[in-house]
């Protein structure tokens, strides 16, 4: 909303997001798509509902498998360097 309301390109935005947030975290066309809703009166940053097939894994599944993988490449990592991995 920073962007919009101080006249930024979308592109000029996403860049500033991702130095900011990280890169790839926002593309040149999510943030135009976000700058045309805040033009058009719809400031909330909450994403819109869509149609079809809703959602099936929670938060905390997604969170957990993440933590998972982590671990198994970490432990990998460690593997290839001749490394014990203390939890």
């Amino acid at each position: 909303m920073f962007c919009w309301k101080n006249c930024l390109s979308a592109r000029v935005a996403a860049d500033e997001i991702n130095d900011i947030v990280g890169q790839e975290s926002i593309s040149n066309s999510q943030a135009a798509e976000w700058i045309c809703r805040f033009k058009e009166g719809d400031i909330s940053l909450e994403d819109k509902s869509r149609c079809g097939r809703p959602r099936t894994l929670n938060d905390e599944v997604c969170a957990s498998r993440k933590r998972n993988i982590q671990g198994l490449v970490l432990d990998v990592y460690c593997l290839s360097l001749g490394l014990q991995r203390t939890q």
